[in-house]
């Protein structure tokens, strides 16, 4: 079943990949659990929209698998009737039935005497009738297909086949050069040649030439390249995938791939090794934004928000020096955000960024390191309100100029500590 399916998807990538690769299917393995458990339970109904309400509030949890099945869920619910009333639950409040009286001696004499049972012939009599005519049809398809009349019958009903054109008198040439191309790969100036003479058989326009040489992509350190399509005067509006953005530039990358980087098909930032360094703050620089989104993009961020998970952590490390989290930075270094730090195993707190200090909020229990951060800019007055899985932290946080230009950053304690980022986009007004 559908369960069975997600929990082989969970159990398979850890044994294979790891507990730190296996982030993402345990977390569908979990949501679906959760879905399950208010589905089945014998909650009321309000009581079951309540709790799904919540679960549908995290972040991402549309690109779960099973996210319509969660859906369907929450309709059936919906769809339940609301509790009945006290009287109709409690059993003493239900008046008893009525007990019938037995029939007196006299009345028992007076009932009619019960039909006798029909005999079973009819039924038997039906059978026979269609086993005869069962067999009657079989010896007259026998009969006909003896004498040939079935054969008569058969070209009279069916349409005759289409006459079949000789391989000889077909053109074969755009087969002929499909297969030499899954057979082998020729080289591009016979492809060229075979594709002119089968395109000019069959009367075509002449192909575009194939280049004979595919262009190799180098990794320099060269700027990312200017976008292809033209921008609106009033640049790109809405939520924008920064992971897509890195994506586009892998082959010639504007950032420092020692710390951060594109491995397996996930984005972790960090040193695994020891390190020199405090913190590793990581952006896009505000003019690749301006360029990328147009219309002065890094003045017009209203939100940023990132999925974090804790990949790896050097066991030497005190538990206080593992932390990281999500910023909006601006040209001078002012800074608003949030920040993680693991207290202890299963313990985290969370901690409001205002310029260089943290201010320490409140303390969490947590399952596993995986982190929904969010950012949201008042445009009118520029101060910042942070968001952990949803739930909001602490008070707004105004240390940042209303008009300023804006990066969004992620950091991580450098050397020892290795984050995950499964999502990272802002949003533009």
């Amino acid at each position: 079943g559908i369960r069975d399916a997600i929990h082989a998807q969970a159990d398979i990538t850890e044994d294979l990949l790891g507990f730190k690769h296996a982030q993402m299917m345990l977390g569908w393995r979990d949501a679906y659990e959760a879905f399950l458990a208010i589905y089945t339970g014998d909650k009321a109904r309000k009581h079951k929209l309540d709790a799904m309400d919540a679960l549908f509030k995290a972040m991402f949890i549309d690109r779960n698998p099973a996210y319509p099945l969660f859906r369907h869920w929450h309709r059936q619910v919906e769809a339940m009737p609301e509790a009945p009333p006290e009287a109709e639950l409690n059993p003493a409040a239900i008046p008893a039935a009525p007990t019938p009286e037995a029939p007196s001696a006299t009345e028992a004499e007076d009932l009619p005497e019960p039909a006798p049972k029909p005999a079973r012939l009819n039924r038997w009599v039906f059978n026979g009738g269609m086993l005869i005519g069962v067999l009657l049809v079989i010896g007259g398809l026998l009969s006909l297909a003896n004498s040939g009349g079935l054969e008569r019958i058969l070209a009279a009903v069916l349409p005759a086949p289409e006459p079949t054109v000789p391989a000889a008198e077909s053109a074969p040439a755009p087969v002929e050069a499909s297969g030499a191309i899954e057979a082998a790969p020729a080289p591009a100036d016979n492809l060229n040649a075979a594709a002119t003479s089968a395109l000019a058989a069959t009367e075509l326009p002449e192909p575009t030439a194939i280049p004979s040489e595919i262009p190799t992509l180098a990794l320099t350190e060269t700027p990312a390249p200017l976008p292809t399509a033209p921008l609106p005067p009033e640049g790109l509006t809405g939520a924008q995938n920064l992971l897509e953005l890195y994506a586009s530039a892998t082959a010639a990358p504007f950032w420092d791939e020692d710390v951060f980087s594109l491995s397996s098909g996930a984005w972790r930032l960090g040193r695994s090794g020891e390190s020199e360094g405090d913190v590793i703050h990581h952006a896009p620089a505000a003019d690749l934004l301006n360029r990328s989104y147009g219309n002065e993009a890094p003045r017009r961020v209203s939100r940023v928000q990132a999925e974090l998970a804790l990949l790896s952590s050097d066991p030497s490390l005190a538990a206080e020096d593992i932390a990281f989290g999500l910023l909006l930075r601006d040209a001078d270094g002012n800074r608003a955000g949030i920040q993680i730090q693991q207290v202890s195993q299963d313990v985290i707190s969370l901690a409001l960024v205002s310029g260089g200090e943290a201010d320490i909020i409140s303390q969490r229990s947590v399952s596993n390191l995986i982190a929904r951060l969010r950012l949201d800019r008042d445009p009118s007055s520029g101060a910042v309100s942070a968001y952990f899985n949803d739930s909001r932290i602490g008070e707004e946080i105004a240390s940042l100029p209303a008009d300023a230009a804006l990066e969004p950053v992620i950091f991580v304690k450098d050397g020892g500590v290795v984050i995950g980022l499964s999502a990272w986009e802002i949003t533009l007004e």
